[in-house]
């Protein structure tokens, strides 16, 4: 065991030193296998493989390409094929429900194993939207806050437990105010391809709702983001109303006021591992934008013999064709 200590000197007029040890053991050091794949619905299966790097290493990461893979699917083999750059590609496309076992082989090294099972569809219905156009003063001007208020009920297959990453697609041609050193009426075009807008949820039913830990902490259970992450403890087997409030995407100061964007709801059933593996990502990258002195957070793995996730997602969809007026 190799001790390492570091030395914090913030703020010289209230700390005259912050000292912590931090124990590590050196096979952290060595070089892993890390297995990155993520199993979709729609897609045949790819696989990712590199080897890792000491935090303390600022070099690239190398891709593992000697490397012999298979996939078994229900019994079934179907061997992976070394495309380029680490990248392995097997001639499968899953379907929900299916029980998947990757396995990789890397000459010298122990076989590589993790295990996905490809989750339930929710479903997606009564998809209808509102659009709000609010005006406010700000100084001498007046200006538009412009939203779509989206309603749908989702279905929820009450046979296992359910893991969800919710997330909504604008893609338009949006006409924006444009600020010079007054506010211009002038406007013009910008084009937003395929963008994963923010929005707005407030549902305590789904927002807090689950013992394996939360990113939000609001008592109201709101949540302000693009990808909210959630369980079905407290739906199981229902169907849900959902209430979102979608914002148009802004850029560079500019205000959207006139658009008519198709919005795409994305429900993606996850699986459990996959599901955590985005939680303790994401929960590590607010931490440490947040929180100097917060503990760094482990990522969720499952892949025995090595390191990284082998994930499942079946993603159920629906679009409706909006007209968001000033």
């Amino acid at each position: 065991m190799k001790r390492l200590t570091y030395i914090l000197a913030l703020l010289p007029l209230l700390f005259a030193s912050c000292e912590k040890v931090i124990d590590f053991d050196m096979e952290e050091t060595e070089r892993f296998v890390v297995l990155n794949s993520r199993a979709e619905t729609d897609s045949t299966i790819s696989a990712h493989l590199t080897y890792s790097r000491f935090f303390l290493d600022n070099g690239t990461f190398e891709n593992v390409t000697d490397a012999t893979a298979w996939l078994d699917v229900n019994g079934t083999i179907y061997n992976g094929a070394h495309s380029s750059k680490g990248n392995y590609i097997f001639p499968y496309v899953p379907k929900p429900g299916d029980s998947l076992t990757m396995h990789v082989q890397v000459p010298g090294r122990d076989e590589l194993t993790a295990a996905a099972r490809m989750p339930l569809t929710a479903g997606i219905s009564n998809l209808s939207y509102v659009a709000v156009h609010d005006s406010s003063v700000y100084e001498w001007e007046v200006y538009y806050t412009d939203r779509m208020n989206v309603t749908f009920t989702l279905s929820d297959p009450g046979s296992e437990e359910n893991y969800y990453r919710l997330r909504v697609l604008w893609d338009d041609t949006a006409l924006c105010h444009q600020w010079t050193d007054r506010f211009q009426d002038t406007l013009f075009e910008d084009q937003y391809d395929r963008w994963y807008t923010v929005y707005t949820i407030q549902d305590l039913s789904l927002v807090n709702n689950t013992d394996l830990g939360s990113l939000i902490d609001n008592e109201n259970g709101q949540y302000d983001g693009s990808s909210l992450l959630f369980t079905d403890a407290n739906i199981n087997g229902k169907s849900h109303p959902i209430l979102l409030q979608v914002h148009p995407p802004v850029d560079h100061g500019e205000l959207l006021v006139s658009s008519h964007p198709n919005i795409t709801i994305f429900v993606e059933s996850l699986s459990r591992d996959y599901f955590l593996y985005l939680k303790t990502a994401m929960a590590q990258s607010d931490e440490g934008l947040n929180s100097f002195f917060t503990e760094p957070t482990r990522i969720h793995s499952n892949v025995h013999g090595g390191r990284g996730i082998f994930g499942a997602v079946s993603t159920s969809k629906a679009t409706i064709r909006t007209t968001l007026k000033p």
